[in-house]
């Protein structure tokens, strides 16, 4: 089965359905089978079910692939764990709360959900092209400053061509905080989080627009100008505590993308990158388009540390063409107790070109977008030979 939407009416099952249901979006420019907060990518379909008895603690074989599951009243599940192998879905319900008691495994699986992720004991580990998405809900700071919670006793580990994806509320900038005891990144996975930020023109740095030319969105450093329009986005939020997300573009009223999106997780002892954890700001999509500026990513944890290829990046998107403004870097903060051993990790919070492109010495002109910033606990990683 494939399409747009599809509804399966039953009032019992017998025997386990050898039936595989398949939502995908069309292959074309943009598409995004889980949704990823871009305003131009195909979405998945959905697939209406009268209750959950299809869902059980192991999924395989393709028994969903990328549906969007619509299911009246199923606002929270609790097996006793979770493993999906070859096998992909989301959750509709919004401030749906996961429960997975023993943890939960995407071996070559996907999930999806608007709401929580909870382990009482065990791990969440991402491996063989595994992918977790977690949308967040909006915020208005006085319970929680978060939209939605992952919450993992024990430790997550991530391994290459596996991805965890938090998207931030696009119009409130609520984002998704990630908790646990220990976190390791292999190379070739992350946190993605490029233009999953505030919308087009939202968030306290957006871009401007005049004559069809937008200027580039601000958060760590300002956008910057463009052909036709001066009042360029704003830095805003602190660099020490980064947790709102970056941006939207301005230009011709309508075009331009999201911000760098939120990274926020909270370790109790080590976090290992070997990876990337990513918060660009979404690129521009014509050659007037202001471009959104790199969101915020906060890491808090004892120790930290990583190889060379790991990189922590919150840069302005990618100008298509000449004539928007850039846009500004975003925020990167760690704290730590202690360095690993190994702390070869790099860092980018580069603005992005536009009318006036990137100077050599950005402090000569106004025109410009600016550096985004880098807060560490220490000096521990400077050196007299840096380099990579």
């Amino acid at each position: 089965l494939r399409g747009g939407r599809i509804a399966v009416q039953y009032t019992s099952l017998g025997t386990p359905p050898d039936a595989r249901v398949d939502c995908s979006a069309g292959n074309s420019y943009g598409a995004a089978n889980l949704r990823e907060n871009s305003l131009y990518g195909a979405e998945m379909g959905t697939l209406w079910l009268p209750n959950a008895q299809l869902l059980t603690p192991t999924m395989a074989d393709q028994l969903f692939t990328y549906c969007n599951l619509v299911i009246p009243g199923f606002t929270s599940w609790a097996p006793d764990h979770l493993t999906l192998s070859n096998c992909s879905f989301q959750i509709a319900a919004t401030n749906f709360q996961l429960t997975a008691t023993n943890g939960v495994l995407l071996d070559n699986g996907g999930l999806g959900i608007y709401g929580n992720l909870t382990t009482i004991q065990g791990d969440l580990v991402l491996t063989n092209g595994g992918k977790l998405w977690v949308y967040s809900a909006a915020t208005n700071n006085a319970i929680a400053d978060y939209g939605a919670l992952v919450s993992i006793t024990g430790n997550m580990a991530i391994g290459s061509a596996s991805w965890a994806y938090p998207v931030a509320e696009r119009f409130n900038g609520g984002g998704v905080l990630f908790s646990m005891s220990n976190l390791t990144i292999a190379a070739g996975g992350g946190f993605n989080a490029d233009g999953r930020g505030y919308g087009l023109t939202n968030g306290q740095g957006q871009g401007g627009d005049n004559a069809g030319h937008g200027t580039g969105a601000g958060y760590g450093g300002k956008g910057g100008q463009s052909l036709s329009y001066i009042t360029c986005g704003a830095v805003y939020g602190s660099p020490d505590v980064p947790i709102q997300p970056g941006s939207g573009t301005g230009g011709r009223g309508v075009a331009g993308e999201p911000g760098g999106g939120s990274v926020r997780i909270e370790v109790t002892n080590s976090v290992i990158v070997g990876g990337t954890i990513s918060a660009n700001g979404g690129n521009g999509c014509s050659d007037a388009d202001g471009v959104a500026s790199g969101g915020g990513i906060w890491i808090s944890c004892a120790s930290f540390g990583g190889s060379s290829n790991g990189l922590l990046r919150a840069n302005g998107g990618q100008a298509r063409g000449g004539y928007g403004g850039g846009g500004g870097g975003g925020r990167i903060a760690v704290h730590y107790t202690s360095l690993d051993p190994v702390h070869a990790v790099r860092f980018a919070c580069s603005p992005s070109a536009g009318y006036y492109g990137v100077p050599a010495d950005e402090m000569n002109s106004i025109l410009y977008p600016r550096k985004g910033t880098l807060w560490l606990s220490d000096s521990g990683w400077l050196s007299t030979n840096m380099s990579g």
